[in-house]
């Protein structure tokens, strides 16, 4: 893989950057009058104390964490790809070992205070928009797409802050960031993948708490990083058996009570593990309504991620034609590099403007979300209703945006990301087809995307 800042070596991000991102409207929306710091300055609660002032601080802060996610990405985790994927994982007695270049990379990560992008800063988070997040997710799944689900699965857990209450809130994301989970979203099960109203897994109350009982299928990293703990933000069933999607309800399990009995084999993706687990009496701490589970709860967790597949499109497909365009300059045939041939040159073009598109919806998807969704949580922080939240006509405006271009981004960003890497194997020709060359990797993994 290239190896360089992938923050600064993208010319059409720069023109984001520079250029194109309402980055005022994006600070009103997300920072509404710079209330971290005022809070900090009352309470010199340290969790706050990189909260910005002005524009020119907060446009500064969000540079800053892109720059450092960048060059981490594109010097770090970009060289590492290649080795880890050859490694891949190995499960024993119920344990996942991942390669220790992983692990050894997603500690500096860490270090360097780049991994928990989706919180806000009052729970340990980096207090970040969504245009910012989406940025460095795409930077990111530029370099691997394996060791960027393996580092950042904690994020998830963002969904607590909207639907959680705060005595949740308080108790587990913190400690989720501090301790360095992974956290996997528990849905699917083996008979049961989108028809999740029919899951079987099952929630049972007594008087010492909630507990689960049942399986899951498909849970990324629920096994934790090689001794890092985990949780599943599991869908289990609270009502009757005919109670349907209404019978849902949504719960945190911790990963050291539950077992994993097996990781899936995949075509693409494979230092990052897949699990089946299985629920025993599980001890498990119901997050909201009971009977929401599925109908709000989980949508809402969906929806976020679309954006991050959205970004993981856009960050595999740059990746694709970075290593394409750079292969089809040093390529000398008939006398001439092959990028001047014009087949190839066709298809570079071709590359370079697709992408250029799906980093445009990507960021005016991200961008519609910041519009609406941090006023409508400020709104209700300051004590407005439900019915003041939905009538306010800048909230509608961007919602009905934000609906329509982040689930067209993930559509979009994902097809374009396997047709991209596909044209990434036809420019390194019979080379693109041997696993020496990262593109083959590359295309084995853009395949997730779309399904």
């Amino acid at each position: 893989m290239i190896k360089s800042n992938y923050f600064h070596d993208n010319e059409d991000l720069q023109m984001h950057i520079h250029h194109f991102i309402d980055w005022q409207g994006i600070v009103d929306a997300y920072e509404d009058g710079f209330r971290d710091a005022q809070v900090y300055k009352k309470t010199g609660n340290e969790r706050l104390a990189m909260s910005p002032t002005n524009f020119e601080e907060a446009l500064e802060y969000y540079k800053a964490i892109m720059n450092s996610t960048g060059e981490i990405a594109g010097n770090d985790i970009s060289q590492l790809a290649q080795s880890a994927d050859a490694k891949g994982l190995h499960f024993e007695n119920g344990l996942v070992t991942h390669p220790q270049e992983i692990v050894d990379v997603v500690e500096k990560c860490y270090s360097a205070g780049i991994i928990p992008t989706s919180f806000k800063r009052k729970y340990g988070g980096l207090g970040l928009p969504n245009v910012v997040k989406a940025i460095c997710l795409e930077l990111f799944y530029r370099a691997d797409a394996s060791i960027t689900i393996a580092a950042g699965t904690v994020n998830l857990a963002a969904i607590l802050e909207k639907f959680a209450g705060e005595e949740i809130c308080n108790k587990y994301i913190p400690k989720f960031i501090e301790e360095k989970y992974s956290i996997t979203m528990g849905l699917s099960e083996a008979d049961f993948g989108s028809d999740l109203p029919n899951i079987r897994t099952r929630a049972e109350q007594t008087e010492n708490g909630w507990f689960i009982t049942g399986s899951k299928r498909y849970q990324t990293m629920a096994c934790g990083l090689n001794g890092n703990p985990s949780a599943i933000l599991c869908l289990a069933r609270t009502g009757d058996a005919i109670s349907g999607a209404r019978g849902l309800s949504f719960f945190i399990v911790e990963g050291k009570d539950i077992q994993v009995t097996g990781i899936e084999k995949k075509l693409g993706l494979k230092a990052s593990a897949t699990c089946e687990v299985v629920f025993d009496r599980a001890p498990a701490v119901l997050v909201g309504k009971e009977g929401f589970g599925l109908v709000k709860y989980v949508i809402g967790m969906l929806n976020g991620a679309r954006m991050s597949v959205a970004a993981q499109g856009t960050g595999i497909a740059t990746a694709a034609f970075f290593e394409a365009r750079k292969y089809a300059s040093e390529r000398i045939q008939f006398g001439k590099p092959i990028a001047e041939i014009p087949a190839v040159a066709k298809m570079l073009e071709r590359m370079e403007r697709e992408i250029a598109a799906m980093r445009c919806l990507m960021i005016e998807a991200a961008a519609s979300v910041d519009k609406y969704h941090w006023r409508s949580e400020y709104l209700k922080e300051d004590g407005a209703d439900d019915r003041t939240i939905r009538n306010d006509e800048q909230i509608k405006k961007w919602e009905k945006l934000a609906n329509i271009l982040t689930p067209i981004s993930k559509y979009y960003n994902s097809e374009l990301c396997n047709s991209i890497t596909y044209d990434a194997i036809q420019v390194f020709g019979g080379a693109g087809f041997i696993e020496e060359y990262d593109v083959a990797r590359l295309y084995r993994d853009a395949r997730i995307t779309n399904i």
